[in-house]
């Protein structure tokens, strides 16, 4: 086992939490100069102490050269297996100043039908839903602003890809009736934006026949 590796290891059994960051501290600012590959690395991180000390000083780094230069296909399962994508997405975001998630893109190309990434886009598309319709009847929204017309349009493009992965998932029977909700509202508040008219509430115009 590299240096480094057994290192990490031995602060892992430290008992005592605080003295155990500060052993972790010490070992992530040491320049170690014989890194693990990544295989290696992979194998140590599924029966080790995850902290953020190992997965910012040396699992995330190694990350960014297999997925992005190396379009490692194991890397990209790995990623997603081990629900990681979100704490690197953050982490890519505050090393490389990048605001979105660009793991996802190359995933869907690379591993489309992997259990793990379906679930994961899955979660995703349920929350981005959850959000846009919490304020049903008086609207749909888009970020923290009313939808406009094309973003209506790219959440009926999300409904297809949201109802597509429930169908691979075997979710879709249960949540048939909540697409068939959604995607009403989509064209209706679409018609909605079209007349330009806000005289009538959103909540009125929904119930007309």
């Amino acid at each position: 086992m590299r240096q480094i590796l057994q290192d990490y290891l031995e602060i892992s059994k430290q008992p005592l939490r605080k003295e155990k960051n500060r052993q972790y501290k010490i070992w992530f600012e040491t320049n170690y100069e014989d890194l693990p590959n990544f295989d290696d690395l992979i194998v140590f991180f599924t029966s080790s102490d995850k902290s953020y000390f190992l997965m910012n000083k040396l699992l995330f780094p190694m990350l960014d050269e297999e997925l992005f230069d190396k379009q490692n296909r194991v890397a990209y399962q790995f990623i997603f297996t081990n629900d990681l994508a979100e704490a690197y997405a953050d982490y890519r975001f505050k090393k490389h100043n990048i605001p979105e998630n660009d793991v996802l893109p190359l995933a869907q190309k690379l591993i489309p039908n992997s259990p793990e990434l379906l679930e994961y886009r899955y979660q995703l598309l349920q929350n981005y839903f959850a959000f846009a319709f919490h304020e049903i009847p008086s609207g749909i929204l888009h970020g923290m602003n009313s939808a406009t017309i094309d973003e209506a349009r790219e959440g009926l493009r999300a409904l297809e890809e949201y109802t597509e992965i429930s169908k691979q998932l075997g979710y879709l029977e249960e949540n048939q009736e909540a697409i068939t909700q959604m995607k009403t509202y989509y064209h209706q508040w679409i018609n909605y934006l079209k007349m330009n008219d806000f005289s009538t509430p959103f909540s009125e115009y929904t119930k007309k026949p």
